[in-house]
């Protein structure tokens, strides 16, 4: 599965109650499917480029809904 990295940028988002700083990072999946991931930035600030990219990898996979609805029509 090939996963392209759209866009990254800070957000705020609450730790035990509190504020903290998030890194938001969208994606798309080569099969179209689109979604994003949030880190806390204490968590990443430190990792070199390919840890980080595998803990991108390990949770874009935590986060798929099974099946995705790609290609799938819904009537309302």
């Amino acid at each position: 599965m090939k996963i392209e990295i759209t866009g990254m940028r800070e957000a705020l988002c609450a730790k035990e109650g509190r504020p903290a700083k998030c890194i938001e990072i969208t994606f798309r999946l080569e099969d179209g499917y689109e979604g994003f991931v949030s880190f806390f930035a204490e968590e990443i600030k430190d990792l070199d480029e390919r840890t980080l990219m595998d803990k991108i990898k390990e949770k874009i996979k935590e986060t798929l809904p099974k099946p995705r609805p790609i290609g799938k029509t819904l009537e309302i």
